[in-house]
């Protein structure tokens, strides 16, 4: 079995788009429920509708390609179970961590304002909500890899 001990551009480039892709797809799906609970509660107008529209077909688009990078990416770590642990792959987890657990802290930050400030309007508190669980299950998906990777 050949092992490599040095990140290959190929790594390098299908970490980069693994990850990318997954913000596109996670954003997508937020304009989606984002204009859901608009369109719910405030009804349907024609940017909301072209929102919608267009985050839907990004969703569509984006999820396709962004599984099967994170396909091929693990069937190259079966191949060569050391590149899992390369530098670029290590990087991006730190990076998604911190971006998502910042983003927790500023969500539950600006829930707890919302609610200080006694505006209990549907919208100023379902999209707090909404972003804070996405990004707790992103940094909680994360964070299990990065335990993962330091049993191995």
């Amino acid at each position: 079995m050949h092992h490599q001990k040095k990140t290959s551009p190929q790594d390098f480039f299908l970490n980069i788009s693994a990850f990318g892709s997954f913000a596109c797809v996670l954003v997508s799906f937020g304009v989606i429920l984002f204009s859901a609970v608009d369109f719910m509660l405030l009804g349907m107008n024609d940017d909301l509708r072209l929102n919608f529209v267009n985050a839907i077909a990004f969703f569509v688009a984006m999820l396709p390609t962004c599984i099967a990078l994170f396909a091929h990416i693990e069937k190259s770590y079966r191949q060569f179970p050391n590149r899992r642990g390369s530098m670029v792959r290590r990087w991006l987890l730190a990076a998604t961590l911190f971006v998502s657990g910042v983003s927790v802290i500023f969500d539950l930050i600006s829930l707890l304002a919302v609610v200080f400030q006694g505006g209990f309007a549907y919208t100023e508190l379902i999209k707090p909500i909404i972003v804070g669980l996405m990004a707790t299950g992103v940094f909680l998906l994360f964070l299990s890899e990065v335990r993962s990777l330091k049993q191995e």
